[in-house]
């Protein structure tokens, strides 16, 4: 784990073709821009957060999961918590739906062709997917370090 930014290796086989439920876990959001599934100031908009965690006094997870959902031209930024006992619109807290996981070592500017490809492995397994989320777990700072590891959370829907 590199010191300077929270940058962490995961072990691959504990995350690559797994199914998850984050049901109760909390992560603080807010919006970014993206242009065709890129997110535009990835790094400023984490900064953002964990400064609006700290004014607010929330408790980071100790999981250190970011995550980014997917859009086409704006998708949120998401960093875990421990959940507040109060209400926050800025607080996105999961249910019960199965995630399904893919791990890549390519470039984050690269991930829609491997993304596509998990999910034609998944379109004939599950009737059909909500939401796509990516967890970069080095960011590109590390990455000339320790190579690229993203993994990419498909959301099931629960029709």
């Amino acid at each position: 784990m590199a010191v300077r930014c929270g940058c962490q290796v995961v072990p691959k086989a504990q995350w690559h073709k797994q199914r998850f439920s984050f049901e109760g876990r909390s992560f603080y959001r807010t919006k970014i821009m993206q242009l065709f599934h890129n997110p535009i100031g990835f790094r400023k908009g984490i900064e953002k957060l964990r400064q609006e965690i700290g004014i607010k006094e929330y408790r980071f997870a100790e999981s250190n999961m970011v995550l980014l959902k997917d859009g086409l031209f704006s998708g949120k930024l998401m960093i875990e918590i421990i959940k507040p006992r109060f209400f926050d619109p800025s607080i996105y807290t999961f249910d019960k739906t199965t995630l399904h996981s893919f791990v890549t070592e390519e470039p984050f500017d690269t991930l829609q062709e491997e993304t596509a490809r998990f999910r034609k492995r998944l379109d004939a397994q599950v009737n059909s997917i909500d939401n796509i989320y990516f967890w970069q777990t080095t960011c590109p700072e590390c990455a000339n370090i320790q190579g690229y590891q993203t993994v990419i959370f498909f959301e099931e829907s629960e029709s």
